[in-house]
């Protein structure tokens, strides 16, 4: 069997009901007192074995839900899901853990509950205890932890038990960035041993940096699945879109583009002082970024802005005309602006979004939206003298 997870014309409805009451006079009486709410509507998704898999999307979007039915915390309302092989899951913080256990009691009683045989945790005890290292608190019912210890405990021992199928729900999240980095490595390590990894994160990072693929859930069925960059421009795309005043149709090919269409993108470039572009750029060095736009349609201001994004899709600086305190208009169906910056940034690679939109410091218009308009790289011109992703021109004085 080469899949780990077959999921099939999946749905799940809870029963919403206003009052507490509610449930028991509907099971008395048999009237409908309850609302229903559909978390996830008629979702198929296949996730192969060895393959990590990223799952995006904003709050409510069905997420969790989702992770529940694959490991058989919740039972789903229609459709079939097929899991080969076995299952854990580090999904709400603490959850399978008793609050007077000692954090080695819960370890036993955790993993004997997940089918694990004595024997085996036992084998595994010294291996879960060095990766938790919680130190003496190991000894202390859990009910004195912190929420970090807790992600601790638990996901030194899901990840020390050899899973074939490992499902981890935003939980890192409350982990020092130290710890992070030591979960994110086991997680490489099992998955070079083969062990399929599903993951929910709203951090871009991971999601790019670790997952095969990505998988957007928006509002109970999936919106996108493909490469984890795009997957999550489309992801930013639908969160800049909420509110809008007009339909914002969002593509996705190469990269994301999304807007009304009353504008188009005509040409842009990276240049430097003397005019000429480059793709390369050193510390400090003086860009140019030319961005022009046509529109026969457009008569009233506008905005035109950028990002930069780094490898990870995330925004490292962003700014606009508006902000700037200017105010555009197309002249003859054109407009040309040019934005002025040193790179202030560390080494590593970049990619700068475009956008036109209506003239205003919170837009609920955007003519076009386009990302990956371009890439460059930054190389040091300052070695030995800074890390991190942003310069800062730093004097010292003693």
């Amino acid at each position: 069997m080469e899949n780990a997870v077959e999921i099939t014309d999946l749905s799940k409805c809870f029963k919403v009901y206003k009052k507490q009451y509610h449930r028991l006079a509907e099971m008395v009486t048999g009237r409908r007192l309850h609302e229903e709410y559909w978390a996830l509507k008629h979702v198929n998704l296949i996730v192969k074995k060895g393959e990590a898999l990223g799952i995006v999307g904003a709050n409510g979007a069905g997420k969790s839900t989702l992770l529940k039915l694959i490991c058989g915390a919740l039972y789903h309302t229609g459709g079939t899901v097929c899991v080969h092989g076995r299952v854990l899951s580090l999904l709400e913080l603490g959850t399978g853990f008793h609050p007077e256990l000692t954090g080695i009691e819960n370890i036993f009683n955790s993993a004997s509950m997940q089918g694990f045989e004595r024997k085996e945790i036992e084998e595994k005890l010294a291996d879960i205890i060095a990766f938790a290292d919680i130190g003496e608190y190991i000894h202390v019912p859990v009910k004195t932890y912190s929420s970090g210890m807790y992600v601790r405990l638990a996901f030194a021992m899901y990840a020390c038990l050899e899973p074939e199928i490992y499902i981890v729900d935003e939980a890192l999240s409350v982990g020092d960035v130290f710890f992070q980095q030591k979960c994110y490595e086991r997680m490489r390590q099992m998955k070079e041993q083969g062990v399929t990894i599903i993951m929910v994160s709203h951090d871009p990072a991971p999601v790019i940096s670790f997952c095969d693929r990505a998988v957007l859930l928006d509002q109970g069925s999936i919106r996108g699945d493909g490469k984890p960059d795009i997957i999550l421009e489309m992801y930013q795309a639908l969160q800049y879109t909420k509110g809008m005043k007009t339909d914002c149709g969002i593509t996705a090919g190469e990269h994301v583009e999304f807007g009304t269409k009353e504008a188009g993108l005509s040409g842009c470039s990276l240049t430097d002082e003397k005019g000429m572009e480059k793709t390369v750029w050193g510390t400090d060095e003086v860009c140019r970024l030319r961005v022009e736009y046509e529109s026969e349609i457009i008569t009233e201001p506008v905005s035109m802005g950028f990002q930069i994004k780094n490898g990870f899709g995330s925004v490292v600086f962003g700014t606009n005309s508006n902000w700037l305190g200017e105010s555009l208009r197309f002249a003859n169906g054109r407009l040309c602006c040019t934005f002025e910056f040193p790179i202030y940034m560390g080494e590593g690679s970049y990619t700068v979004t475009l956008a036109v939109s209506e003239n205003k410091r919170q837009p609920t218009v955007v003519y076009a939206w386009t990302e990956k308009a371009l890439a460059f790289e930054v190389i040091s011109s300052r070695p030995g003298q800074f890390g991190g992703s942003v310069y800062l021109p730093v004097k010292i004085r003693i």
